[in-house]
């Protein structure tokens, strides 16, 4: 499921965490991304977010996706409680 940043406007993809909250994935897969995809059996066919570790990451084959808070420049934006 596709988006975009209600913030910076870039695209953006959805995912769901273990903990059941969504997170707002970078639309392209990157070299130093840390969460990888899992295809969705609940939650209306949103793609479970899966982290993978730093020193994992090398040995697994497949498409790694950055959270868009990591590269959004209005991250402080989106931070609970404000």
């Amino acid at each position: 499921m596709s988006d975009r940043c209600r913030t910076c406007k870039a695209e953006i993809k959805w995912a769901i965490t273990d903990a059941g909250r969504l997170i707002p994935l970078d639309i392209e897969p990157q070299a130093d991304g840390n969460i990888r995809l899992a295809a969705a059996l609940v939650y209306g066919g949103t793609p479970r977010a899966i982290v993978i570790p730093a020193d994992r990451r090398g040995e697994l084959a497949g498409e790694l996706y950055r959270p868009h808070f990591a590269t959004c420049p209005h991250a402080g934006e989106h931070r609970r409680g404000r």
